[in-house]
């Protein structure tokens, strides 16, 4: 029978030390710094743009996902971040964790495609004012349909 809390032989294993857990964390903070520092030092850019890179997709993909995107959308959404982040990576002081930072121009990004998605929603053949009708009626002037017709009627029986 196994454990309830994943001891050997229940199928999940837990970590027997929580601290190998924030090593771990820990690594990737370091191994993202350091990445970012070679980036900023124009040191072995591209490489380490990659690592970078395959460092962190996982979790924004997954961003973009958790709010409902298809896995293209999400796939392009998540490539539009890494290129802002890489044109703006000079511009990371590490005031903030890397994390932090790559996820508020995540939520930027999301925020400009929702804004960018209702815009689409709008869009409408324009239609200047003083240009005539199709049906040849003159500017301005409402178009009589029969609905229209019988509406004045009863208001003109009323009066």
């Amino acid at each position: 029978m196994s454990h309830p809390l994943g001891a050997p032989g229940g199928g999940r294993e837990r970590p027997h030390d929580l601290s190998s857990v924030a090593a771990s964390a820990l690594t990737d903070q370091d191994l993202t710094l350091r990445l970012i520092e070679n980036i900023q030092a124009g040191t072995d850019v591209e490489e380490s743009s990659r690592k970078l890179f395959l460092l962190h997709y996982r979790k924004i993909i997954g961003f973009f996902l958790r709010r409902g995107f298809s896995s293209e959308d999400s796939s392009d959404l998540t490539q539009d971040v890494f290129s802002r982040v890489f044109k703006a990576i000079d511009t990371f002081r590490r005031e903030a964790q890397f994390k932090r930072w790559l996820f508020e121009i995540a939520m930027n990004t999301y925020r400009n495609e929702l804004r960018r998605r209702g815009a689409e929603k709008r869009d409408a053949v324009v239609v200047p004012i003083d240009m005539p009708p199709d049906d040849g009626s003159a500017p301005n002037e409402p178009i009589a349909n029969e609905e229209n017709v019988l509406l004045r009627d009863a208001l003109c029986e009323r009066a």
